[in-house]
This record gives C-alpha cells, sequence and structure tokens, in this order.
C-alpha cells in the first residue's frame, strides 16, 4: 500500500512538472519580462539623451553669451540710475566684429537677464541661433524687425523664449507673481552712444496677435489710446507718469494659459 502511494505522488508530481500549460506559462512570463525590461531601457535611455541634448544646447547658448559679456564688461556694468549726470555707456566694437546685427544689451536688475539684443530683417532668424548666429533652439533676445534699432519707436517689443532651464526670458514670466512683480521694477538697456533706464509699469497676459504687438503709431491720440488700453487690460499697473511722449519697452515670451497666450513685461524707457 505504502509502495503504491508513493507512486501515486510521484506520478501527480510528473504530470504536474511537466504540463504544456505549465510551460507555456513560464516562457510567457519570461519573455514577457524581458519585453518589459527591453521598454524600460529604451524609455531610459531617450530622456537621458534628451537631457543631454538639451544640456548641450543650454551650455553652448551660456558659453557664447558669456564670451559675449566678457567683451563688453556686462559682469561688472553698474544699473543706471536717474541720478547718473553720465550713465555708464558699453563699448559695442568687439561684439560687432562678431555679429553686426548686436544692437543692444538689456538687463534686468536682480534677474537672470543679462542679454544681448539682435535684430535681423525677420522675426524667425534667430528663434533658432545664438547672438553669434549659431544654430541653437534656445535661440537669442531679438528686436521685433518692424522698428528702428535704435528704440526710437513708442513701442519696442524685444522677444525670447522661455526656456525650462530658466535661460533667455525664462525668468520672465515670475513677473506674474505679485510678490516678483513689486520687488523687481528696475533695469538698464545699453546701447551703442547712449544708456537708457528701464522703469516697470505693467505685465500683461495676452494673444500674440494682440494690439500689444502695434508698432505703427501715427498720431499722439493712438499712442495714448495704447497707453490706455495697456492700464485696462494689464495684470499689474502701476502709475510711472508714462505719457504718449515717452517709449515702451515690451518683453514678450510665450505664456501656457491658453493657445498662443503670451506673457508681456513693459518698461518705460527712461532718458
Amino acid at each position: 500500500m505504502r509502495s503504491l502511494k508513493t507512486k501515486s505522488k510521484s506520478v501527480r508530481e510528473r504530470g504536474h512538472h511537466n504540463s504544456p500549460f505549465s510551460i507555456h506559462h513560464s516562457q510567457f512570463h519570461r519573455r514577457f519580462l524581458i519585453i518589459l525590461l527591453l521598454l524600460l531601457l529604451l524609455c531610459v535611455s531617450v530622456t537621458a539623451g534628451m537631457l543631454v541634448n538639451d544640456w548641450l544646447i543650454d551650455r553652448q547658448n551660456t558659453q557664447d553669451t558669456d564670451r559675449l559679456r566678457e567683451m563688453v564688461g556686462a559682469p561688472s556694468l553698474p544699473s543706471f540710475s536717474p541720478e547718473d549726470i553720465t550713465p555708464p555707456l558699453m563699448d559695442f566694437t568687439a561684439i560687432n566684429e562678431v555679429n553686426n546685427e548686436i544692437n543692444a544689451w538689456l538687463i534686468l536688475d536682480d534677474t537672470d537677464i543679462n542679454y544681448p539684443i539682435v535684430q535681423a530683417p525677420d522675426n524667425d532668424y534667430y528663434l533658432t541661433r545664438t547672438a553669434e548666429r549659431k544654430k541653437n533652439a534656445n535661440g537669442a533676445l531679438f528686436l521685433d524687425f518692424r522698428v528702428h534699432a535704435d528704440f526710437s519707436d513708442f513701442n519696442n517689443v524685444i522677444y525670447g523664449h522661455n526656456m525650462k532651464s530658466g535661460k533667455m526670458f525664462g525668468t520672465l514670466v515670475k513677473f506674474k507673481e505679485k510678490e516678483f512683480w513689486d520687488s523687481h521694477a528696475t533695469g538698464t538697456l545699453y546701447t551703442p552712444g547712449k544708456t537708457y533706464g528701464l522703469e516697470l509699469f505693467a505685465v500683461a497676459i495676452t494673444s500674440h496677435i494682440s494690439a500689444y504687438y502695434g508698432y505703427a503709431f501715427v498720431s499722439p491720440s493712438e499712442r495714448e489710446a495704447h497707453l490706455q488700453m495697456i492700464k485696462n487690460t494689464a495684470k499689474y499697473y502701476r502709475d510711472v507718469g508714462i505719457t504718449e511722449k515717452d517709449r515702451i519697452l515690451a518683453l514678450s515670451t510665450c505664456s501656457y494659459e491658453y493657445k498662443n497666450a503670451r506673457t508681456l513685461v513693459l518698461f518705460k524707457i527712461v532718458n
């Protein structure tokens, strides 16, 4: 009897271990794990590649900008002050030999915005090129091609990418925060032969084709209407005594409140 039980158990065990279903299930499980691992490795590789690519783009753009900053002494230049009898000047000779389309340098106090400003015959070229004309996804800060290079127009718009790294105009969107708006109100615009102060007076969220981007103002009444539109529609506004006789520097970058939204930070240009 004992021998029979042992034999019966042995048969059951052999039947269990050799079951075609069991073998098929085990093979399927191993294949599934291998495929899952390969997909995971692929995702990690793609993500790592994208991160490395973004880092290389940022690095090239930063190196180009740092090189230009050294040429003009931007790191050590004092900010403009209305009390300055003779505002500090920037020498553009060296950087214009690198690129004669560099027509200004913008610094916003206590921010990372410290960049050359370029202007091309269109608003597309510098979307994907540095101020040294090198291909780069970060692009450069560029003045609207429809206005004069000396910022003599009433509404002067500068465009720049909203980079996740904070480069270019990546910190511009911080002006939508009330505390940041309250504590960052000044800047300096250097041009060949002249330096201007900047006084913050408005922040707006608007469409990429809104009236904020207007450039042809032929009469004082049109300029007054534009200033009133800003006052009525801005997210934040402060009275800095700007009139139709003054000039605006409008800094524009992508925003994500809705499709094609833009954040604009507006300054009064002070002589």
